[in-house]
């Protein structure tokens, strides 16, 4: 993420489809018409959150990408914004939010794992966003078969240098009292 994606599961975690990394633009292609069909919604000027059938996509949109890279732009091209720990928790918060609002109407939903190259470059704010960090660094085996949309960012950046991949995770109950807001009832009158 800060471009592509990360995903927020409920548990028991989905089991992901083996990926054949010979593949990868028949894989490619698959990704993109499976993207198709699942609904966006848009959340502010920053995030949008897609809906899978296993789980839910934060999409961070692809101008605030905050990569190490400091020679990643050419002269005269412009600078992409960076953005700081604060501001990535502001951006998240709404998202969360609307999460939260899911996993209430889910009784089965019992733990919210974050799987993303945002936990493994700011496990610092993911912790105070109320995640523990389980895996500060995935494997390529472990991204290929968890995360494929990394293979497929990297496939497309060749020129960057590989993002760490975490996960971490928070239980219902503590995300819920962190992120659920109730919205005020009007009385009748």
């Amino acid at each position: 993420m800060l471009s592509e994606r990360g995903d927020i599961y409920g548990s028991p975690e989905p089991q992901s489809p083996e990926t054949n990394l010979g593949e990868h633009e028949e894989f490619e292609a698959d990704l993109d018409e499976t993207e198709l069909v699942h609904p966006i919604e848009r959340i502010n000027d920053l995030v949008e959150i897609e809906t899978f059938p296993d789980r839910i996509a934060i999409h961070v949109l692809d101008q605030y990408q905050n990569n190490d890279d400091e020679d990643s732009s050419q002269d005269g091209e412009k600078q992409t914004p960076r953005l700081t720990i604060s501001e990535l928790r502001s951006m998240f918060r709404p998202a969360f939010e609307v999460i939260a609002r899911r996993v209430e109407e889910n009784p089965n939903i019992k733990t919210i794992t974050a799987l993303s190259w945002i936990v493994g470059k700011a496990p610092t704010m993911m912790k105070k966003m109320g995640f523990t960090i389980d895996r500060p660094k995935l494997t390529q085996s472990e991204i290929s078969k968890e995360f494929p949309h990394e293979i497929t960012w990297r496939l497309k950046h060749p020129d960057k240098k590989p993002r760490v991949i975490a996960s971490a995770h928070v239980d219902r109950e503590d995300f819920l009292a962190q992120y659920l807001t109730k919205k005020e009832e009007k009385e009748p009158g």
